[in-house]
């Protein structure tokens, strides 16, 4: 036997200290009222806080109509009320932590109140808590990252990664340093090159005011200065204007009626709330059954999306119609029950799968020009034909979310009410730190590489747009439809170019720029150029992605690599972790305040990683071996629950392991050592004991909980025999 070492000194004691570069969302319940008005609060949003479980608490503060009540709301972190006096709307107001209310109806009473159950079982405050059946879940396998900020540098003798579902061939290096520069970037000595992590809180998006995405098939909204992420994908949009008004439910002024009847708050919406509504034909005998608006402000000659998300009801086609200036008209048709597009006049059609059989069907057309002001109707027909019909007043199809822009394809979704709104464009920089400012700057060997996703066509794309930048000022990687679609890349001086690319909306092209001794070169899924290299690049210390974006787009990992030797600088340690399972172990002994996990398992079975905990901090070793083995036994079963903020053990759950050690001829130290670990465990300190019975075995590192006991015998007047038992959570 080895000699076994002690854990119990975790430095990481709260969430805050920790930034994970990815983690699955909780979830959200609806508004549960108690009011005696008539008004209603509704409740949206993926919970991104620390929690396992939180409450949150809306209260009407000022009596009225919607617009003239006030409310109040807190989170269950507090017993301070967040805000007060904040104005209903039927828009989204944001709380925090990704929880948005909107509130509906009228008569709102003083002391009316909603409370929202918000749980979070995967976010970075499963890394600290001592449920080892409670985890950390990353949403991907690649280059997922771990970073703690100790507050001040701090002796760390040990790092554990407990209960990991890594795979034998993933990767981990474990980094420190003692500044800051790296916290955005990863950096692989192996290969020279830092990586700037593409998840939320990474990068400063510019973009005032929210914004609505897709992901995971509901339309979500990311707050003023948050990024929106599709699929792992950070997504980058243009300003849009949205012209249609009350664009939610489709009905109410301004909006018109002809043959049928709108029913609203009909059926979920995309983004959750019971507001979609029904389009019923009446039993008027016609092709004719809409519901319709016309607006103002569009330019003469100019091409315009129409959209709305739709969902099947008892008809499964629906129609968009588009009046022109001059009054002609163009339309298109779509099979909500088969995602099939039907027979279209306009300049261009096309529908997006979402969820729940949500379709979101635009046309695209040119408005013309002329006097009058251009109109869109919806209607649900039975086919796809557009012969009339007369309907039985219950049959219909539902819609919501419907939006007219300038473009030539559907930008993220704008909610309107009484007059048109405006998505301002994001603008996503990355500070890159001093050192790599530094090289950029002075020049030498190196490259850059990004995965781009325009979402357009390569002829739409207009003329020397930016994708990403050097410097706030200067174009660096840019893109036009010139020659059906081109890359160019510049450092100022010279230039190379990749033409007749010709992609087309959704496809990902892989875009690699190197520069040294053979020049500039770009190369772009295969195709490349070269021209001479200057020498340097203009840079002010950051990377910006597509600060004057025109089209839509969707980026990924961004990758410098330098031949640089100095970049060994980067961090202060690296040292590589031996993936075993089913912890992770590494043996330290430095100081640094800012430590970085870094792990990459491409061949994850579950496509995520996860684990149960993570540790950084001291060690207590036995001066003498261990001279009995380790006894396991399966205890009764038990789950953990919270008492005043402490976990406790109750009779029913989880199984647990039952174990036992036996140690003889301890010092006094040692003795005294032991004794203060299991007083902190026993005072209810939520760090568990960690105990490596054998060397450093990650296979045999345990967890100790509350309930383990220690037990001292003197066995002559120098030397101690100890005995311990302790039991671990089996998840």
């Amino acid at each position: 036997m080895g000699y076994p070492r002690f854990f119990s000194q975790n430095l990481l004691t709260a969430p805050a200290m920790l930034t994970v570069s990815s983690a699955r969302l909780g979830a959200r319940g609806a508004a549960v009222a108690e009011v005696l008005g008539s008004g209603t609060c509704y409740a949206q949003g993926e919970y991104s806080g620390d929690l396992a479980v939180e409450q949150f608490v809306v209260e009407v503060d000022t009596a009225g109509d919607l617009g003239v009540a006030t409310f109040r709301w807190k989170g269950g972190a507090t017993s301070i009320w967040e805000a007060n006096k904040v104005a209903t709307s039927d828009s989204l107001i944001t709380l925090r932590d990704g929880i948005s209310v909107r509130f509906g109806g009228s008569g709102f009473l003083a002391g009316d109140r909603w409370l929202i159950e918000a749980r979070r079982t995967y976010g970075r405050a499963s890394l600290l808590d001592v449920d080892p059946a409670r985890v950390w879940r990353a949403t991907g396998c690649i280059l997922e990252t771990i970073a703690a900020d100790l507050g001040v540098p701090t002796q760390v003798a040990t790092m554990i990664l407990a209960r990991h579902n890594l795979s034998e061939t993933a990767t981990a290096y474990l980094r420190a340093a003692a500044r800051g520069d790296g916290a955005a970037l990863a950096y692989d000595p192996a290969a020279g090159s830092l990586a700037l992590e593409h998840p939320a809180g990474t990068g400063a998006n510019a973009r005032s005011g929210s914004r609505t995405y897709i992901d995971g098939g509901l339309v979500l909204t990311a707050a003023d200065g948050q990024s929106a992420f599709e699929n792992d994908l950070l997504r980058l949009d243009p300003a849009a204007t949205n012209y249609i008004l009350k664009s939610g439910p489709c009905t109410g002024s301004p909006w018109g009626e002809l043959y049928v009847k709108v029913i609203e708050n009909a059926a979920l919406a995309p983004d959750e709330t019971m507001t979609a509504s029904k389009l019923v034909a009446d039993t008027t005998n016609t092709g004719d059954h809409y519901s319709y608006q016309e607006f103002a402000g569009m330019a003469d000659d100019t091409r315009h999306v129409f959209a709305v998300f739709a969902h099947e009801g008892e008809m499964p086609w629906l129609r968009i119609i588009v009046r022109l200036k001059y009054s002609s008209w163009k339309n298109g048709f779509f099979n909500l029950a088969t995602g099939e597009l039907g027979s279209y006049t306009t300049d261009g059609i096309g529908m997006l799968y979402v969820e729940d059989g949500w379709w979101l069907c635009w046309v695209v057309q040119d408005v013309a020009s002329g006097t009058g002001k251009p109109q869109i109707y919806l209607s649900p027909f039975w086919t796809g034909d557009g012969d009339a019909y007369a309907g039985n007043d219950s049959d219909g199809i539902y819609v919501w979310g419907a939006q007219v822009e300038s473009g030539l394809s559907p930008s993220p979704y704008v909610p309107t009410t009484t007059a048109a709104a405006t998505r301002n464009a994001d603008a996503v920089t990355w500070a890159i730190g001093s050192k790599l400012a530094a090289l950029v700057a002075a020049g030498g060997a190196g490259s850059l590489s990004l995965s781009w996703q325009p979402l357009f066509d390569a002829v739409d794309g207009g003329t020397d747009k930016d994708i990403l930048r050097l410097t706030s000022g200067q174009a660096w990687l840019t893109y036009s439809s010139v020659g059906g679609g081109t890359i160019s890349v510049t450092d100022g001086t010279n230039t190379a170019s990749v033409t007749g690319l010709g992609w087309s909306n959704g496809d990902t092209l892989t875009i690699t720029v190197s520069w040294g001794s053979a020049g500039l070169t770009l190369n772009v899924d295969g195709n490349s150029d070269n021209d001479t290299y200057a020498g340097s690049f203009t840079q002010d210390g950051s990377l910006h992605l597509a600060p004057s974006i025109a089209d839509p787009m969707r980026v990924s990992q961004v990758l410098f690599t330098f031949d640089d030797p100095s970049l060994s600088e980067a961090v202060d340690h690296e040292q590589a972790v031996a993936v075993s399972q089913p912890n992770l172990l590494a043996m330290l002994d430095q100081t640094y305040r800012y430590w970085w996990l870094v792990i990459t398992d491409p061949n994850n079975p579950a496509g995520d990683i996860e684990a149960a905990g993570l540790y950084l901090g001291s060690y207590t070793q036995l001066s003498r071996r261990m001279l009995q083995g380790a006894k396991d036994t399966l205890g009764v079963s038990r789950s953990d629950q919270r008492v005043d903020g402490a976990l406790r053990p109750s009779p029913v759950g989880p199984t647990v392991n039952s174990w036992s050690f036996s140690y003889n001829k301890l010092t006094s130290e040692d003795r005294t050592a032991l004794r203060a670990m299991f007083q902190r465990l026993n005072d209810g300190q939520s760090a568990p004991l960690w105990f490596l019975p054998d060397s450093e075995d990650t296979a045999g590192l345990l967890y100790g909980f509350l309930g383990s006991s220690l037990a001292f015998q003197l066995s002559n007047p120098a030397r101690h025999a100890v005995s311990l038992e302790f039991e671990e959570s089996v998840p």
